[in-house]
């Protein structure tokens, strides 16, 4: 998932030292991509309930497979929708970062 002509480093689970949790943490991984693009078609259509309730879904299940950060970026888009009123300007801000985030994630 990660563009090797980039020095952005990837992101790898804590738990990847755990052999029991490999098959799981593959799984989530291999899904990195759909939700990649479920957030984009959520944002693109401006459908920021979806946004939200895939951002709440992606905090909840992350820190699980020990991608704390991914977590910790999906809540940080979830308290930005819930607080904007008519300024989106943080929530475009967190919704970027965590697609980056999202783009950096490897097994």
């Amino acid at each position: 998932m990660n563009d090797s002509s980039s020095n952005t480093p990837v992101l790898r689970s804590e738990l990847s030292h755990e052999t029991e949790m490999e098959d799981l943490i593959r799984m989530f991984v291999d899904e990195i991509p759909q939700r990649i693009q479920n957030f984009r078609c959520a944002w693109d259509r401006g459908n920021l309930d979806e946004v939200r309730r895939l951002a709440h879904q992606l905090k909840g299940a992350a820190p699980g497979y020990g991608f704390t950060p991914l977590g910790t970026s999906a809540g940080a888009l979830e308290s930005a929708l819930k607080q904007a009123d008519h300024d989106l300007s943080a929530v475009r801000i967190e919704f970027k970062a965590l697609i980056q985030l999202c783009s950096r994630v490897a097994y």
